[in-house]
């Protein structure tokens, strides 16, 4: 993997884990107060669901180099939730294609997030596991949500076992590599 292919690879994660927690933290109304609150025109943002302007919303502001702007908004509206760090996030235009995010800090769950990617990128949508992996997935995700915004439990970290254990086996088995390598 070449070095661009890697900065594209970490864009992804960040930009993804960004998408996901704006859909996550914020309900339809909410999103549309965030984007008013950067000068930006909701009704404009393509798609009509929560993820789909979620994702338009991150594009015109990647377009626009505000990321940052939405970052810190989001921190005001929601201080409890680890938002990236973007003073360790840069802006590299050299690279082909849209502007790339790069960070060195990320919470203690990103890795995961990045696993998930990793994973369902090797086993792609025709896999005959891909709607377990699916499954393990949304169950992940819900749980890491569920971490960052009302803190970790006992139950919490149970079932964040439970899904890894499964995902691991479901990595070994499809790809021959456990899921928690892919996390590193």
């Amino acid at each position: 993997m070449t070095h661009n292919d890697e900065k594209r690879e970490e864009t992804a994660v960040i930009l993804s884990q960004l998408r996901q927690m704006l859909t996550q933290q914020f309900n339809k109304s909410e999103l549309h107060h965030l984007a008013f609150d950067l000068g930006v025109e909701y009704e404009e943002l393509a798609g009509s669901t929560r993820s789909d302007k979620a994702v338009s919303l991150i594009e015109y502001l990647q377009r626009n180099g505000r990321l940052t702007d939405l970052v810190t908004q989001c921190r005001q509206l929601r201080p409890r939730t680890t938002w990236p760090d973007m003073a360790s996030i840069e802006t590299n235009s050299n690279l082909p294609g849209t502007n790339q995010l790069i960070t060195a800090i990320q919470d203690s769950f990103s890795r995961y997030e990045a696993g998930l990617i990793k994973l369902q990128t090797s086993l792609g949508q025709s896999h005959t596991h891909h709607a377990d992996f699916l499954v393990y997935q949304q169950r992940l995700i819900e749980n890491l949500a569920q971490t960052r915004r009302y803190g970790d439990t006992e139950n919490r970290r149970a079932e964040r076992a439970e899904t890894l254990d499964r995902l691991n086996a479901l990595s070994i088995g499809t790809t021959g590599v456990s899921f928690n390598k892919l996390c590193q």
